[in-house]
């Protein structure tokens, strides 16, 4: 193959797209210059041509080894995770010092209509001061002004795994809304957050290291701008039930996209995280959820990460890029076999 010729820019620029798409910008990089070191070599006549072909498509299968080994870690996608709740948590209880309480779940007009999320309220104690002046109060959350504003969400309303799914071919868990968070809280008699004002932090009775304020879902597909929030049922489901979607991790291999479902995130109002699997009776997670009727302080939960479902999606994009690839790796060889047949024919 010319060197320099039209055919050989047109042939690397193929293969390097092809490449970038099935195995990625780096690893595609680094398998198409495999095979054109190999297109380069071909003149050696002393290479047998099964041996040509099979280096000619190493990178099909180096390449997807490298892609298992570059896989997002599990555990860094999960920290990111409890640090987010982390900050919740920890804005929260700023706000408390500076009202005297921590903020109301939902704020209400005088004909109990909900106009607006606690997730607003805490914009200025998260470093969204400016996105929460541009927030018109006198306008419900779903008016054209504010929710104009919605596309503006903070990374910490969103868990790691969700945001993933913005980028893929899915609709797995309903294909959450890129505006849509995965942290509530959990409103309801007894609780840290009953209808109404917000609550003292010196009324949590049961202790501040024993009472959550926020829950991790995975599958609760609601604007962040919403004031939607769980009640004390829907979250002793969500932490007694091991089939209940809470935190999501997305997995990347070569040919498919692996969804796991683990156990997600509870913050508690001493600014602690764990993640819990309450005990399947429900005691002790509305031990958990309540915060004056003096529940059983030592609190008996599962710490650690239970992954309870797994769902796998073929990359069919990265399988006809792959295809593509092997076509285009290829054609140098069967162009100088060509030629060698020629040569030998005449």
């Amino acid at each position: 193959m010319p060197r320099f010729s039209i055919t050989a820019l047109l042939w690397l620029f193929a293969l390097v797209a092809a490449g970038m798409t099935t195995f990625g910008p780096v690893l595609g990089a680094i398998c198409s210059a495999v095979v054109l070191i190999q297109a380069v070599n071909l003149k050696n006549k002393k290479v047998h041509l099964g041996w040509k072909v099979l280096a000619m498509l190493s990178p099909l299968w180096v390449g997807p080894f490298f892609t298992g080994v570059f896989d997002r870690n599990l555990q860094v996608d999960h920290r990111t995770c409890e640090q987010r709740v982390g900050t919740i948590v920890n804005a929260m209880l700023s706000y408390a010092d500076d009202h005297g309480a921590l903020p109301p779940p939902v704020v209400r007009n005088a004909d109990g209509d909900a106009l607006h999320s606690w997730r607003v309220l805490l914009l200025p104690y998260l470093g969204e001061q400016e996105l929460y002046d541009a927030y018109d109060f006198s306008q419900p959350w779903d008016s054209p002004h504010n929710l104009a504003l919605a596309e503006r969400i903070p990374d910490v309303y969103r868990c790691p795994g969700n945001e993933a799914l913005d980028h893929l071919p899915t609709t797995y868990l309903g294909a959450p809304g890129m505006l849509a968070s995965n942290y509530f809280v959990v409103v309801g008699p007894h609780t840290a957050f009953p209808e109404g004002d917000g609550r003292p932090l010196s009324e949590l009775t049961d202790g501040l290291a024993a009472t959550a304020l926020v829950v991790e879902t995975a599958d609760r597909n609601r604007c962040w701008l919403d004031p939607d929030y769980l009640t004390v049922s829907e979250a002793v489901r969500l932490l007694t039930t091991p089939t209940e979607f809470r935190h999501l991790h997305v997995r990347e291999h070569s040919w498919s996209t692996t969804f796991e479902t683990w156990g997600g995130e509870v913050g508690f109002a001493d600014g602690h995280t764990a993640d819990v699997r309450a005990e399947p009776n429900g005691v002790y997670a509305r031990a958990i959820l309540t915060a004056d009727q003096d529940d059983d302080r030592r609190v008996r939960y599962r710490r650690g990460w239970d992954m309870n479902h797994r769902e796998r999606l073929i990359r069919w994009d990265r399988v006809l890029g792959f295809c593509l690839f092997a076509t285009v790796s290829l054609l140098p060889e069967l162009k100088s076999t060509e030629k060698q047949s020629a040569d030998g024919t005449e």
